[in-house]
């Protein structure tokens, strides 16, 4: 599984191509900052490389609207971009789902990200996008949200998708690593999911912490920072070590 560091500007220096150049970017970031858009412009233009661009729901608690995501996504020309999605909010998500599919010139791929207060709204979701996504002959990214399914709920999702993803869905994508025991079991058991992108190394080298002794949620803080030596040297291992679990197998 391919492994995307999401990083602010201050620390995108740890978002160096790893695990084949998987690189997740923020169009708020991608709009408001020179030298992160020129980093993530650089990455996008190698070959092998992919750049995925977040809407930035998760990071700032709404996406932008498609109009002014799209602006970005076409000036920017990622690999893929996330469609606008409202977390835990399966009838808004639907809606910009519906009204992004009507634009003219819609820029492809992209990727859909159902939503819901739980399982069962997500499915309902899941099952609206794959509808309408056959009915127009289109294909999209698959994006799994950390916010409506616990850990187990992402793996019992996976197995529900194993050897049975729609043809609609050309990858799948976990959106949002928290629990690196989540990445391995994922990793080990669904080798066909494509990628996850995760903040979680950088924010617990931020705090003195090593992922290998996770014990909780990090939030991760998008100021920017005076990294010391010490902080760096966490935050490679934390790199390393998850980079590790993303190919399937525990580091020490």
């Amino acid at each position: 599984m391919k492994l995307a560091i999401v990083a602010s500007p201050s620390t995108v220096k740890y978002a160096r191509p790893l695990a084949g150049g998987y690189h997740m970017a923020l169009a708020h970031l991608i709009r408001d900052d020179t030298s992160y858009r020129e980093w993530y412009n650089t990455r996008a233009s190698w070959m092998n490389s992919e750049v995925i661009l977040d809407n930035g729901a998760a990071e700032f608690g709404v996406a932008m609207r498609p109009e002014e995501l799209l602006r970005i996504v076409r000036d920017f020309k990622p690999t893929v971009w996330v469609m606008p999605d409202v977390i835990m909010e399966t009838a808004a998500t639907m809606w910009y789902f519906h009204m992004t599919l009507t634009l003219k010139d819609l820029p492809l791929p992209f990727m859909v990200v159902p939503q819901g207060r739980n399982f069962s709204e997500w499915l309902d979701c899941f099952n609206s996008m794959r509808d309408a996504l056959t009915e127009r002959n289109m294909t999209a990214w698959l994006g799994i949200s950390k916010f409506c399914l616990r850990h187990t709920e992402r793996l019992t999702i996976l197995e529900m998708l194993a050897g049975n993803l729609p043809s609609c869905f050309t990858h799948v994508h976990l959106l949002g690593l928290e629990d690196p025991q989540e990445l391995l079991k994922a990793a080990q058991m669904y080798p066909w999911v494509h990628g996850c992108d995760t903040s979680t190394p950088i924010a617990m080298g931020l705090k003195g912490l090593r992922c290998q002794d996770y014990t909780t949620k990090i939030d991760m803080d998008w100021r920017e920072h005076h990294i010391d030596a010490g902080e760096d040297a966490l935050i490679r291992n934390n790199v390393n070590y998850l980079v590790e679990l993303a190919r399937g197998y525990q580091a020490k």
